[in-house]
């Protein structure tokens, strides 16, 4: 009986699973994402209905920092004649500043850059211990 075909289809199953599972992962994160912020939008738009505007103006500020595109959340910021702000760090970049916002944009390209090569090298140490594995 011959183990070579064995440890091929094993070594195969591993790496399909080494690069599926992130995707699984990443599904799971978008379906917190999206529950997180109907639950916050919920929570302003209670706010804003009871007239608490400085907190639903935060609230939606919040919301604006996990999906910058969310338009619910922009438009009431406008009712309340409130600038949407983004938090970077520690501080507040306010999005009316043009040279504000292109740097909080330029920061945030370089670190998904550093994390892309992390991942990327996370990946190839994986695979270079599964090939390693495998040989023993």
């Amino acid at each position: 009986m011959s183990y070579k075909p064995m440890k091929k289809t094993a070594l195969a199953l591993i790496f399909c699973l080494i690069f599926a599972v992130p995707s699984f992962a990443q599904n799971n994160m978008e379906g917190m994402r999206f529950l997180t912020i109907n639950a916050l939008m919920q929570y302003g738009q209670k706010l804003y209905d009871r007239g608490d505007f400085n907190e639903a103006s935060a609230v939606f500020n919040r919301v604006l920092d996990i999906d910058g595109n969310q338009s619910q959340a922009l438009q009431y910021l406008k009712k309340m004649g409130h600038a949407p702000a983004l938090i970077q760090g520690m501080q507040t970049v306010d999005v009316t500043n043009s040279q504000s916002l292109k740097e909080a944009i330029e920061i945030k390209k370089q670190n998904i850059e550093k994390l892309e090569a992390q991942i990327k090298q996370m990946r190839a140490n994986i695979a270079s211990e599964s090939l390693e594995a495998g040989k023993e």
